[in-house]
């Protein structure tokens, strides 16, 4: 497929935020004839700088796929960071998720934990807030 379609396919898809079709584009396992999810996708070779990363965040339902995507599209220039036309930051909708794994993607991506979130503080005051603890409720130490 010519990569000015997909890329023309991904703006379309970018500005109607449909999450779903994106995490196909990048990610793959759209059909029998696809590569399997994960391996890539159609769209792997194309710019992310305008994905709103929070705006995903968000919209996830915890899914399994949601780390993945996620680094696929920092790699791919998506900013770790809210970015023009989103104010939902990523970060502190990772914190709201409690999913350190995507809290420390983030932050190795250049995530600013000094903005202000949600409840009106520093996100940095969150994490310490709830003293990083994971999903069993055991302090993480590294």
């Amino acid at each position: 497929m010519p990569s000015q379609l997909i890329k023309k396919l991904t703006s379309s898809v970018i500005q109607k935020g449909d999450w779903h079709k994106l995490k196909t584009l990048y990610l793959g396992g759209g059909g029998p004839t696809s590569q399997p999810k994960g391996d890539g996708g159609l769209a792997t070779d194309t710019d992310a700088s305008s994905v709103p990363l929070g705006e995903i965040i968000r919209q996830s339902t915890g899914s399994d796929e949601l780390l993945p995507l996620v680094s696929v599209l920092l790699k791919h220039g998506a900013s770790a960071n809210a970015i023009d036309g989103s104010a939902v930051i990523p970060l502190d909708e990772a914190m709201t998720l409690r999913n350190l794994a995507l809290v420390q993607k983030l932050i190795h991506n250049g995530a600013n934990p000094c903005v202000v979130g949600k409840d009106k503080e520093p996100i940095i005051h969150q994490a310490l807030r709830i003293d990083l603890r994971d999903k069993n409720g055991n302090l993480i130490t590294s």
